[in-house]
């Protein structure tokens, strides 16, 4: 009985010694991980920091005029909708080594009819020293409300009856870019062509019937403009 007692006591021991060993493995495995993950990140943001300061990222200003073509239908009376405009901004230009291939973020401030900021992330392609292809997705934010005397009489459409707009619903839409850059020393030349794969929803509502509906109106444009690298 002694000697059952005494292996029972040896096994539950060295059960608890090798719990105790496999808890320490895992806890080495997990810190091990942490610091292989840590170092990973530091040595990311480390690259980027130096990319930045040895000039592989281009710092630049934009200013583009921009001519809408916008189908507009039944609203082409919408002041608000067809106006052409300018924008503004600021952009980014990552270049890879040893690679033609580059990655141009912007965020302009746009007055196209109404005010919104739009975010093209565009990817680019040099193909040669004067000229390059870009194109990518865009956001565009809305930020300003239009009522309706903002916006006019928008004309009569399909139904019988005048239409009249109450105002621009949606704040944010989801577009493209494609177009060209021509670089002179620190000066860039640009045109580009702006289109949307999501829209404004429009607000409307029948004068003569009181019936409200709405209609989708996508938005785009050609932009031409100039801007200024620094340290390009």
């Amino acid at each position: 009985m002694k000697k059952i007692t005494l292996g029972l006591v040896l096994a539950m021991a060295c059960m608890g010694v090798k719990a105790q060993l496999l808890n320490e493995v895992k806890n080495m495995a997990v810190a091990e991980s942490q610091e292989m993950t840590g170092n990973a990140l530091s040595d990311v943001t480390d690259g980027a920091v130096d990319r930045i300061m040895d000039g592989d990222v281009v710092w630049g200003i934009r200013a583009n005029g921009l001519i809408n073509t916008t189908s507009l239908g039944d609203l082409e009376n919408a002041k608000n909708l067809s106006n052409h405009g300018f924008n503004v901004g600021v952009s980014a230009r990552f270049n890879f080594d040893d690679s033609d291939l580059f990655v141009n973020p912007e965020l302009y401030y746009t007055h196209l009819g109404n005010g919104r900021l739009d975010l093209p992330i565009l990817g680019g392609y040099q193909i040669s020293d004067t000229f390059a292809i870009i194109a990518g997705p865009t956001l565009a934010y809305i930020f300003s409300d239009n009522s309706e005397s903002d916006l006019v009489e928008a004309g009569t459409g399909a139904m019988d009856g005048s239409l009249s707009m109450e105002g621009i619903s949606s704040k944010l839409t989801f577009g493209y870019q494609a177009g060209l850059q021509a670089y002179f020393n620190n000066f860039v030349i640009s045109a580009k062509y702006d289109g949307s794969f999501t829209g404004q929803v429009v607000d409307i509502v029948n004068t003569a019937s009181g019936a409200k509906l709405q209609e989708e109106v996508r938005t785009s444009f050609i932009s031409i403009g100039i801007g200024y690298n620094f340290g390009f």
